[in-house]
């Protein structure tokens, strides 16, 4: 009897899950990226910069400046953990009575967890650290565990979505942003990331290779490794 009152429960559970995948309705996983980006925006403003200083009056370096960043640091590492748990026991009930689920899915567990949890970090450690778009890094290891080129494009663009806006609302607000400059790099960068997409799941699907889009992507992030510091250097001199 508790089993097939459990097998109910799993079952109702997964018929909701079925209708939320149809669409981009599973709120709790945006609310969980929501509650990031605010916090990474608030310790931004509280840390302040080199030239904007600190909304709460914390100076650079001390102890309070480096506690925000260890307190955001856990925050991040729990958030991880709930979501990872989370994403594998509803992939586990996909699994056990095989609907919405493939064998080629990325699993939560083993190898494929750990090359997630890698990308994730040196995304955003490449992201912040150098100024490079975190699609560097996602976009090639997402390629090497088989995901699909326009959906690991668009897993990649969604994930970097919430760097850009974290330096865009936070210019805003230091009102240091200029807007015309913004809006015209947005609308060229969009139109080439349709192109792109296009012409990528093109190749694909004719030469059934993904190898070519991995070593562009090496090249570029060399090319960005080496102008970025020349460009910060000179910026930093002047």
């Amino acid at each position: 009897m508790a089993t097939n009152t459990e097998e109910r429960a799993e079952l109702r559970k997964l018929k909701k899950l079925e209708k939320q995948e149809q669409g981009h309705g599973q709120w709790w996983k945006q609310f969980l990226c929501i509650l990031l980006l605010a916090s990474v925006i608030f310790m931004n403003l509280c840390m302040g910069s080199k030239h904007k200083e600190s909304i709460i009056g914390i100076t650079r370096c001390s102890v309070w400046y480096w506690l925000i960043q260890l307190v955001f640091v856990v925050e991040c590492c729990i958030v991880t953990f709930f979501a990872v748990k989370w994403n594998n026991e509803e992939q586990k009930l996909k699994q056990k009575y095989n609907i919405n689920f493939l064998p080629k899915d990325i699993r939560y567990e083993g190898r494929s967890l750990r090359v997630l949890l890698t990308l994730g970090f040196f995304g955003g450690w490449v992201s912040g650290a150098l100024g490079l778009g975190g699609a560097s890094i996602y976009n090639p290891g997402l390629l090497s565990l088989k995901v699909n080129p326009r959906v690991s494009g668009a897993t990649s663009m969604y994930l970097v979505l919430y760097t850009t806006l974290n330096a865009t609302i936070v210019n805003l607000m230091y009102l240091s942003l200029n807007l015309r400059y913004g809006v015209w790099l947005s609308f060229w960068s969009a139109i080439g990331s349709v192109i792109g997409l296009y012409l990528t799941d093109a190749y694909v699907k004719k030469s059934g290779k993904q190898s070519i889009f991995v070593w562009i992507l090496v090249v570029v992030f060399i090319i960005a490794a080496i102008v970025g510091p020349i460009f910060g250097g000179l910026d930093v001199a002047s």
